[in-house]
């Protein structure tokens, strides 16, 4: 805050591009980390489509288990034979 009054004597009429040039980074800085303490928030332009992540999850996780079902029915057709080969050595 006491920038301006520091280098109104070294700078005079170059005094608020200088202010402007210290502010913009820590203003910007500020607003990062507002963003990144709550990047799950509507109300934020740049939050996360969480809705159609969880979405395309729940296809691919859907999709994965109907084809584990195929493979475990056909397994489960095969382990009884294995388990009689077993028990007969």
């Amino acid at each position: 805050m006491l920038l301006p009054l520091g280098l109104i004597d070294k700078v005079e009429w170059l005094t608020p591009l200088i202010v402007a040039l210290a502010a913009y980074p820590l203003f910007t800085l500020d607003e990062i980390g507002a963003e990144l303490q709550n990047p799950f928030s509507p109300r934020n332009l740049s939050h996360l489509p969480l809705k159609n992540i969880c979405i395309n999850i729940q296809a691919n996780v859907m999709s994965l288990l109907s084809k584990q079902k195929l493979n475990v029915s056909e397994q489960a057709v095969e382990i009884p034979q294995e388990t009689e080969e077993l028990e007969e050595n």
